[in-house]
């Protein structure tokens, strides 16, 4: 009997899925649908379903499904996540990470697990006191708790007890010395983890429906597997399924085993190294955002630009990303753009999805008037622009309010370079942006394009000077485009290998710049799922 498996991406804006032949490897069945970020289990069950209708196969049949995500690093690198509460115990020290507040209570143990300082477990059930309805998730971290974690455990019932809610402690994630980073990955677990168990669980709904409940294994960031379980408590861990999985599809593509891996994605842009036919990994940890982590995963970097990055105008000049919104081709129920748009304080509309979320002010105003434009939903609540932006951002990260706004996506169609969609809507939020800008249509999208390539060429630089070095190239020079006299460019040894929708059309250009060649491999399209599936079956977990 044939035996199958199924390889499934879920990106900011797609969701991908694979059938494959387990015997042969051969590709049946390729589905792509863009992710529905308030309700998963219907793009995952649409990608099935669209399997099922390239070709027949029995559940039964189906012995691995593999899943790789982008969701955790697309939350990490839009400012997205839990709102987490931090205990310090045993360290008086401040630190710049992205939790809601930080309390430090007395405790601690040495280095060699001795008891330094009794546990002010007194002042840690104040904290919590203060914490409790402010915050998602706590996170606790104790010093040397490597090498005694009695504290964080005596901490984590402590709250439990005064709060139910989720507690992370740092020796359940790294037991290697190095308290900032300890820190800083303890507390990215906590913020990814409802995101994570959501998802899982639209995941498991799914599977469940389609009578696949069998072999479901999730992609690490290192490119190995684990179980649904352990990922909803290892969050973190996932932050570079997305890229680990295309790293090893990238890896099968290229006869010399030396390449530079691109996935263009709809909200980011993933690039990896491919060294002696297998993807770098950093065993000692990865850079996650802006903080050094203990979570390995392959060398990577991810930058906050894609084909449904967010373009505005402003003093600054033309800017695209790291937001995402919906091409105003794709938003077929706006008004036209003409009608809202303005290339300043209205460069975005936003609109309620109808999934019922009526404790949510915002989502009901939306859901009651319609789509409004960011502005005119500021002067309706009379809010400013700083503090609207922060009360959107929960409904934005659940997905029950989509921003739509002009995006590269848009310009490749206003272009003619990729017929999708409405190319009216496009056109029209185009000359409002061109004329801002004093710029006529064509010359302004292909600014915009020029601007995505720009932006991957310096990532690429800076990511390989970074793997050399371990310095930054854009730090030491920011503005090397601009000089006066002295033009510098880069050349790259080896391929580009390209993946994802919109390879064959953003990165043609960068290659062209690097003077690299372009590899676009059979089913790049779908190269996350083909990877996360290769991952599970070819004993590379």
């Amino acid at each position: 009997m044939k035996q199958y498996g199924i390889g499934m991406d879920t990106g900011g804006t797609y969701t991908d899925a694979v059938l494959m032949d387990l015997e042969t490897g051969e590709v049946l069945a390729t589905a792509k649908t863009p992710t529905t970020h308030e309700d998963l289990h219907v793009c995952l069950g649409r990608a099935l379903g669209l399997l099922q209708e390239e070709t027949v196969f029995d559940p039964e049949a189906v012995m691995r499904v593999a899943v790789s995500s982008t969701l955790a690093t697309n939350s990490i690198v839009e400012g997205q996540g839990a709102d987490v509460g931090l205990f310090v115990i045993g360290l008086d020290k401040h630190f710049e990470l992205p939790v809601a507040a930080i309390r430090q209570v007395t405790g601690g143990h040495t280095v060699l697990g001795e008891e330094e300082n009794p546990l002010d477990v007194e002042g840690l059930l104040e904290g919590v006191l203060f914490f409790r309805n402010k915050v998602d998730a706590y996170a606790v971290i104790a010093a040397m708790s490597f090498a005694n974690p009695a504290h964080e455990k005596v901490a984590a019932k402590a709250i439990h007890m005064v709060d139910p809610r989720p507690v992370f402690c740092s020796h359940e994630v790294s037991d290697r010395p190095g308290f900032e980073a300890r820190a800083a990955t303890t507390v990215l677990n906590a913020r990814l983890m409802p995101k994570m168990q959501a998802f899982l669980q639209g995941v498991g709904q799914t599977l469940a429906d389609y009578g696949l409940e069998k072999g479901l294994r999730v992609v690490r960031g290192d490119g190995t597997c684990m179980g649904a379980e352990e990922a909803v408590h290892q969050a973190a861990g996932t932050v570079a399924s997305g890229p680990a999985a295309t790293a090893w599809f990238g890896a099968g593509s290229v006869a010399s085993g030396e390449a530079l891996v691109v996935d263009v994605g709809g909200t980011t842009t993933d690039i990896t190294r491919i060294c002696h036919g297998r993807p770098l990994v950093d065993p000692h940890g990865s850079r996650i955002g802006n903080w050094d982590t203990h979570v390995p995963a392959v060398s990577m970097v991810t930058v906050g630009v894609g084909g449904d990055s967010f373009v505005r105008t402003g003093r600054e000049g033309l800017l695209v990303g790291p937001e995402r919104a919906t091409p105003l081709c794709r938003m077929t129920d706006l008004r036209p753009p003409q009608e809202w748009m303005d290339a300043k304080e209205n460069a975005s509309c936003l609109r309620a999805v109808d999934t019922g979320h009526g404790e949510d002010p915002l989502w009901q105003l939306l859901h009651e008037k319609g789509p409004m434009a960011m502005g005119e939903l500021g002067r309706v609540l009379e809010l400013p622009d700083v503090v609207l932006r922060d009360r959107l951002a929960p409904a934005l990260q659940k997905g029950w309010i989509v921003r739509a706004g002009f995006t590269p996506t848009d310009a490749l169609s206003v272009l003619g370079m990729l017929p999708f969609g409405s190319r009216e809507a496009s056109v029209l939020g185009a000359e409002i942006l061109a004329r801002d800008r004093q710029m006529d249509v064509d010359s302004f999208c292909r600014a915009v394009l020029h601007q995505v390539s720009m932006v991957i060429e310096d990532a690429i630089v800076d990511f390989l000077v970074r793997l050399e070095t371990g310095k930054s190239f854009s730090a030491f020079w920011p503005d090397r485009r601009s000089h006066g006299f002295l033009d510098v460019g880069f050349r790259l040894k080896g391929p580009i290998v390209g993946i994802g929708a919109a390879a064959s059309l953003l990165l043609p250009a960068v290659a062209r710049s690097l003077d690299a060649e372009l590899i676009l491999p059979e089913h790049h399209g779908v190269g996350n799922a083909v990877g996360a599936l290769r991952i599970a079956m070819d004993g590379l977990a």
